[in-house]
């Protein structure tokens, strides 16, 4: 159990780390018999996170899972912070 906290936790550290627009390699990150839980926890992140503030960026998997990559999320522009007919 200590062993998947700790693999849990650097998954998580990982995914915190990455920068609007970075991407991983999951096969560079991850040892062959660690992929299925790998994925599994990054599965569970993005569960985690999924209602965030609607601005937060959001973590994807790409469609074979051999990637991870940090979509950058929606931020609401300024000057449209009233409607244009109010006053």
């Amino acid at each position: 159990m200590v062993r998947f906290v700790q693999f849990q936790e650097e998954v998580y550290n990982m995914l915190d780390g990455l920068a609007p627009g970075d991407s991983i390699n999951v096969c560079e990150v991850v040892v062959p018999e660690s992929i299925d839980v790998f994925i599994k926890v990054v599965c569970q992140y993005i569960y985690y996170h999924q209602h965030d503030d609607i601005s937060m960026d959001k973590i994807e998997f790409s469609a074979d899972y051999r990637k991870i990559y940090r979509r950058p999320g929606y931020v609401k522009p300024v000057h449209l912070s009233r409607h244009f007919y109010s006053k």
